[in-house]
């Protein structure tokens, strides 16, 4: 377990509350961080991480007038931010979906342009929970006209119990 330095953004104006959460299997690189099934990996030529203390004051903001020492932890405060984040919204979507989802890589800093873009995942996460969304829509509009009382007075066994799964009726 490790202690990182986040901003909540819930409750208080942005950029968010700089607060100290708790990292459970947390794995550090050079220049990558990576939580299970979320992986960060900063394209910039400098080694991000030279230690296990994942609590970087991102004050100085990396701007034009900052030392090297300064935008390298302005740079990882936002790696660490971002593999935070993206883990929490994917434990999120997850669980709206019912299922984990596939292991996320995002990549910062300047990259190929032929890697995977995040705004298309994000669009393939949304398009899966509109289609979850509408299967249950389906579902339920299905069972609209289906008269339970009746088919409950045709069974004849005791304390019988129907279970179904994966929305198959």
């Amino acid at each position: 377990m490790i202690r990182a330095r986040v901003r909540l953004p819930f409750g208080t104006p942005l950029p968010g509350e700089l607060v100290e959460e708790t990292l459970r299997d947390v794995r550090i690189g050079g220049s990558d961080l990576a939580l299970p099934g979320v992986s960060v990996v900063d394209a910039g030529a400098e080694r991000l991480f030279t230690t296990d203390d994942l609590r970087f004051d991102p004050r100085d903001g990396g701007g034009p007038f900052c030392t090297p020492e300064q935008r390298r932890e302005a740079r990882a405060f936002g790696a660490v931010n971002v593999v935070f984040h993206a883990r929490r919204g994917l434990d999120r979507i997850g669980a709206l979906l019912g299922r984990p989802l596939p292991p996320l890589v995002v990549r910062i800093g300047v990259h190929d342009a032929q890697a995977p873009h995040l705004l298309l995942i994000i669009e393939t996460i949304a398009a899966a929970l509109l289609a979850k969304r509408v299967q249950k829509a389906t579902l339920y509009q299905a069972l609209q006209k289906f008269d339970d009382r009746a088919a409950q007075a045709r069974i004849t066994c005791p304390r019988l119990c129907f279970v179904g799964s994966a929305d198959e009726i």
